[in-house]
């Protein structure tokens, strides 16, 4: 089955560099990028409808409408078995922290490091 990681952030520059950082490293796995909340769960809906596994989602948490907690929310219902990785420089907020209790939910310090990013898609893709 082919598998698909779904990147979200407002910024198309960052988008740009983790599609470039994750695909060098993980060359066949589809990497699909959204602009906004609403934009990555239609994607994962089109996604789950063409039998296309979402490993992950990687979302940034400070975006306009909908937070990346709050994706991270509603993928999370929509299926539970994708891990979810929140970008944030906002680590004491309490959305946050709430979030780090859950096992499918990791929370990455914006800027990120590259090597910590991949250590975690690398350990579940493994």
């Amino acid at each position: 089955m082919k598998e698909a990681i779904i990147c979200i952030d407002d910024e198309r520059s960052l988008l740009f560099s983790l599609q470039h950082q994750i695909s060098a490293e993980l060359s066949d796995i589809l990497i699909e990028c959204a602009e906004s909340g609403e934009e990555a769960i239609e994607l994962l809906k089109e996604l789950q409808a063409l039998e296309i596994n979402v490993r992950f989602i990687i979302t940034d948490q400070m975006m306009p409408g909908i937070k990346g907690n709050e994706i991270i929310e509603i993928i999370q219902k929509l299926n539970p078995e994708i891990t979810c990785i929140l970008l944030t420089g906002y680590t004491q907020l309490e959305t946050i922290k709430e979030l780090e209790q859950s096992q499918k939910v990791k929370i990455i310090s914006k800027p990120w490091e590259k090597g910590e990013l991949m250590s975690i898609l690398l350990d579940r893709t493994a």
